[in-house]
């Protein structure tokens, strides 16, 4: 096809338009008068009957063959030339003609934009659907599509630890897909370092959200709060919890009854120890721990060294021996849970037992009791994590090489456990002192993660200035998958070593608090 041929053909589709909309509606005033006036199509010079009457809206076409695609009723008459087939009183629109032009160019158009922006955002890596991209009503799924992809961009980032990119990446999926819970509680977790009240703004719109996940997503903003050393917040969401999940209350109240150690505030422990709604164990509890605040040590020991009828609940055993401790009260402690070991978590006997016989410097049967739950147990990650919590409130070299040990006999298959269990291992190492096996186990998380971790570096300084160089909040933050009960352990340590306090000039350090569960 030859240039001049390209330009007749464009001007008949121009043509082509203009006339499905002109020549239709001349037409219909044309039949709505009555076919009295002049029509608007046939020559005007002509006889109006049928072949013998000559086109004038085709006058100007370069071929009446597509000017038929208009108006079916030109035809070619058998003397060659190209005649209206109809009398003039038969001259009417072709509307449903026009419709099918105007649909079926439509539908073309659209088909060739949905081929395209498909292909495109495939091309851009958007894991979207044709459907999606074809159906209207399903374009929100492009958008939540473009969410995934920067969520698979910023999954790469975190596993090169490109930190930065990662948020960058987050905060666009989370624009672009608010109610992406994942991302939600990815972005939740790195802003947690930085931006604490964004974070905390992240899990509350989570928590409000998705009712579904609520008990996963407390836990999870809890254990943000708990790094950062937001024990005011923590005791907001415990009480919430408390009341909203009665499966969790023993958990829940375990959390406030240790941050309300923490900011010294009483307010919502009487609340509790009076709320209708409350089981009367959690009621009680609160009412004891007010109690040990307001009456001297000797009256506290009194009341929590009574006997309790047979059926008192089993965190309100554990509240008892653990106060017991924390005071300087372990033989008490022992001689109760001799008696009621039977009604406690094996987790929970364990625990109080290592606390107290460390409490009394029983260095030999402390040894003893670690070597048979080692044993026993084989250094199960669990185990490893309760009592490197332990070894970092009560420090003992002994007790570590033989954790470290075990561990490094038989360490479990997964990455996911051994790192709890080295990150453990790391922190009761720096408790201790023991250089060595601290950066052996650096060596061991630099193995399971991939990386290096450079927070490690700032926390080996922590410890080896004997807390003098800040808060442990100050560090927590950016340590990944710290097992809650090693923070609760590593405040302990943070008491026992206030910043700017020198252990070898002989400053003073408060006693440690206990956190109970």
């Amino acid at each position: 096809m030859g240039p001049g041929a390209i330009g007749a053909w464009l001007g008949d589709f121009g043509r082509f338009w203009w006339a499905l909309a002109a020549l239709n509606l001349s037409k219909t005033i044309f039949v709505i008068r009555g076919r009295r006036s002049q029509c608007p199509c046939q020559n005007p010079s002509d006889s109006g009957r049928a072949w013998e009457t000559g086109c004038d809206a085709a006058a100007y076409w370069n071929s009446p063959v597509r000017f038929r695609r208009v108006c079916p009723l030109l035809r070619m008459a058998p003397d060659g030339r190209w005649r209206c087939s109809v009398d003039t009183a038969g001259v009417r629109p072709f509307w449903l003609l026009a419709a099918g032009w105007t649909g079926g160019a439509a539908a073309s158009v659209y088909v060739g934009c949905v081929l395209l922006a498909f292909v495109f955002l495939h091309t851009v890596g958007y894991p979207v659907r044709l459907a999606s991209v074809a159906w209207p009503p399903a374009w929100h799924e492009i958008r939540e599509s473009r969410g995934v992809y920067f969520l698979q961009k910023a999954e790469a980032a975190l596993r090169a630890n490109r930190t930065g990119e990662a948020l960058l990446s987050l905060s666009q999926s989370y624009q672009l897909d608010p109610h992406g819970y994942m991302t939600g509680r990815i972005l939740a977790q790195l802003w947690q370092t930085s931006e604490g009240d964004v974070s905390n703004q992240i899990y509350s719109r989570l928590m409000a959200e998705h009712p579904a996940e609520r008990p996963q997503t407390a836990e999870a903003w809890f254990t943000s709060l708990l790094a950062r050393g937001d024990f005011k917040s923590i005791e907001v969401l415990a009480w919430d919890r408390m009341n909203a999940e009665k499966s969790e209350t023993s958990a829940w109240l375990n959390a406030l009854v240790s941050a309300s150690r923490r900011t010294g505030d009483a307010k919502f422990l009487e609340r509790a120890a009076t709320a209708p709604a409350l089981p009367s164990f959690a009621k009680q509890a609160c009412a004891w721990e007010l109690m040990t605040r307001r009456e001297s040590p000797e009256n506290a020991r009194s009341a929590l060294t009574a006997p309790v009828p047979a059926d008192t609940d089993a965190y309100l055993l554990y509240y008892r021996m653990d106060w017991l401790i924390g005071a300087g009260y372990a033989s008490d402690a022992l001689f109760q849970l001799g008696r009621e070991q039977d009604r406690l978590p094996a987790s929970d006997r364990c625990r109080l037992g290592l606390d107290a016989f460390a409490a009394l410097g029983w260095q030999g049967i402390l040894r003893d009791q670690a070597a048979q739950l080692l044993s026993a147990s084989k250094a199960s990650p669990p185990l490893v994590e309760l009592l490197c919590a332990h070894l970092i409130r009560y420090p003992s070299a002994a007790v570590l090489a033989q954790v470290a040990d075990a561990f490094d006999r038989d360490p479990p298959a997964q990455a996911d456990q051994r790192f709890g269990a080295y990150m453990s291992l790391y922190c009761a190492a720096g408790a201790a002192g023991d250089w060595k096996r601290l950066q052996a186990a650096e060596a061991s998380l630099k193995t399971v993660a991939g990386a290096r971790i450079a927070a490690l570096d700032t926390l080996e300084r922590y410890f080896r200035n004997n807390g003098r160089s800040g808060p442990i909040e100050r560090y927590l933050p950016a340590l990944p998958a710290m097992p809650i009960d090693i923070m609760y352990a590593l405040y302990n340590y943070s008491d026992r070593h206030p910043p700017g306090v020198d252990p070898r000039t002989g400053g003073r350090r408060p006693g440690p608090i206990s956190n109970p569960g």
